[in-house]
């Protein structure tokens, strides 16, 4: 997985920005105008903290100071969107034509093209001082959830999302979870799912609660292994408890 040397020792509370900066060309965004067919109740029960990563909803909070423009390491920003391209696939910020859909403006949208052999995908990656220095996530190890809408086509294959601590090659992952296959009450339907995944289903063997401490990349969207072509879309990612 590509991982830069230079991390944040983050203070959560203090660096915020938006997911609404000027998008990426390379895509035409999505298309429908129907509102999210979905929304997990767990999500409402989740009031005591955000951690905002992406989205134009006001209501969510203010998003973390991210830098969609410069996945170079030396941004002076305290996150970097990092996209790669591998496999076949690829991962940019995408304006939208939706009609009345504020909350999705502006969204991840994911390319896959073929079969997807190694990897390809997305990274929230914390930026600048200190090579292993990640953040402090413990306190969502429970009761605590990466919440997120999806919006996958009819057909689309499945993609996974990580946690993931370190520096290239010496990181350490989370489980992947598998986003796709309806355990999380999302649906290849064309429409939006809002969906919350318990952080304790990145726990593991390997990556014990004990990592959350150490955390470089809050959340990585992954198309290693799958199979067939499809445009996908990402939005409204944050942590949450």
């Amino acid at each position: 997985m590509k991982v830069y040397k230079y991390l944040l020792a983050l203070t959560i509370v203090a660096i915020f920005a938006s997911c609404s900066t000027t998008p990426s060309s390379g895509g035409g965004g999505t298309t429908s105008s129907a509102p999210t067919s979905y929304v997990d109740p767990v999500i409402a029960t989740l009031t005591n903290e955000r951690i905002v990563l992406c989205s134009d909803d006001p209501s969510l909070g203010t998003p973390m100071d991210v830098d969609f423009n410069n996945p170079n390491p030396t941004t002076t920003h305290a996150v970097r969107f990092d996209p790669w391209t591998g496999g076949n696939a690829t991962a940019y910020l995408a304006a939208t034509t939706e009609t009345n859909d504020v909350e999705h403006a502006t969204v991840i949208q994911v390319d896959v093209v073929g079969s997807t052999t190694w990897g390809g995908g997305a990274g929230f990656q914390l930026t600048n001082n200190g090579l292993t220095q990640g953040t402090n996530l413990t306190r969502f190890a429970t009761g605590g959830y990466i919440v997120l809408d999806v919006k996958l086509p009819v057909g689309s294959p499945n993609f996974k999302i990580t946690i993931e601590n370190g520096v290239h090659p010496n990181v350490v992952t989370s489980a992947e979870i598998v986003i796709g296959a309806g355990t999380y009450g999302e649906s290849k339907n064309g429409m939006w799912h809002s969906i919350a995944i318990p952080i304790s289903h990145f726990l593991n063997g390997t990556y014990t609660s004990s990592k959350l401490a150490n955390v470089a990349s809050p959340f990585q969207i992954r198309t290693i292994d799958m199979t067939g072509s499809a445009t996908f879309y990402v939005d409204r990612i944050y942590w949450a408890r």
